[in-house]
């Protein structure tokens, strides 16, 4: 935590760059074009602003058994 005050720019990058790795596994992410590498350049070029109709297949897919369909890990509530 302490070394996350003295650098907070690369503390967030760092935290971004866990998102986007997690998130480049799954459906939503790969059809988005997500790579684990991506900067917040790519990131910002490839999510769009989405509300819950552009993303409830997503969600419907992960609830009818499709692992990691828009989450990487154990949902336990939607």
């Amino acid at each position: 935590f302490a070394a996350a005050l003295d650098d907070p720019e690369g503390a967030q990058r760092a935290v971004l760059a866990r998102i986007v790795r997690a998130c480049a596994a799954t459906g939503y992410g790969r059809s988005l074009g997500l790579e684990p590498g991506d900067d917040l350049a790519a990131f910002r070029h490839k999510v769009p602003l989405a509300g819950y109709g552009e993303v409830a297949p997503w969600i419907e897919r992960q609830r009818g058994g499709e692992p990691h369909a828009i989450t990487p890990g154990t949902t336990r509530a939607y």
